[in-house]
């Protein structure tokens, strides 16, 4: 896999499928660019859009800073776009799901004429609120004792289940650096958010979040506050990542609504 190398010299491992514009697929924290493929994201977009796989710093073969300094927002947002440049991409529409979608708004709001549209999935762009720092401090608790200890809360939790080989997805949670995920996890706690640009991001956005996640008011509002932003609240799933066939046909209908592609998911 290619590498470039973001502002502070880290390097941020990528891949590349499919055909059509730019789409840059920006995953949770624990994950890394095959979760897309796994869950058939990457089956259900690469024939309509040039897909851009990006390992976040921390995980996959990116770099994996240990101090929680090296994994701002801005710096998130940074690895992106030298992602992106390393191709010699200009404009490109981004696709966030949690840590992903959280960074995407960092870097909407400091690059938007960059980005042709934005959907967040499992983000949101502001500060962290009180649950929010609870349930992370519980999520450091799990990981400070090592990558086996959260893989058996996520089976516990049934986590894996949606995977096509759960073996394989275990094999590389397991594989992960968790003194890098937990320096990432808590960086998350200093997010300071970017409320204040959200009234004038003016790309088409979609935000998506489970009924049954404790974010779904927070996507509502910021979905009210962004000023072309469609909403889908999505019953039955909470805010662990699930299988495509359950969010791409959102996806879908926001780009046939914004003329990103055409009914029969072909560009118009």
């Amino acid at each position: 896999m290619p590498f470039a190398k973001s502002s502070d010299g880290a390097r941020i491992s990528y891949t590349t499928a499919g055909r059509g514009e730019p789409l840059v697929l920006s995953h949770g924290t624990t994950h890394s660019w095959e979760t897309w493929e796994d869950l058939g994201y990457l089956d259900g977009l690469k024939d309509w859009f040039h897909l851009i796989l990006i390992d976040s710093r921390g995980h996959g073969q990116s770099d994996t800073p240990g101090d929680s300094s090296a994994y701002t927002m801005a710096l998130q947002a940074d690895d992106v776009l030298a992602v992106v440049n390393d191709l010699g991409i200009n404009r490109f529409h981004l696709f966030g799901y949690a840590l992903g979608a959280t960074s995407g708004f960092h870097l909407a709001a400091r690059e938007p004429e960059r980005i042709k549209s934005f959907i967040a999935y499992g983000g949101d762009p502001y500060p962290p609120s009180p649950g929010y720092v609870e349930s992370i401090s519980q999520d450091l608790s799990y990981m400070r004792n090592g990558m086996q200890a959260w893989v058996e809360l996520m089976e516990d939790i049934g986590v894996f289940n949606q995977y096509p080989n759960p073996a394989a997805r275990k094999e590389r949670m397991l594989a992960a650096d968790a003194d890098a995920l937990v320096a990432s996890i808590t960086a998350s706690l200093e997010n300071p958010g970017v409320v204040d640009a959200l009234p004038h991001l003016q790309m088409p956005c979609l935000v998506i979040a489970g009924q049954q996640a404790g974010g779904n008011d927070v996507a509502r509002r910021a979905a009210n506050e962004l000023p072309l932003a469609d909403f889908v609240s999505i019953a039955g799933i909470g805010h662990a990542m699930v299988h495509a066939q359950t969010i791409l046909p959102y996806v879908h209908a926001f780009h046939e609504r914004f003329g990103v592609i055409s009914g029969d998911h072909q560009y118009a």
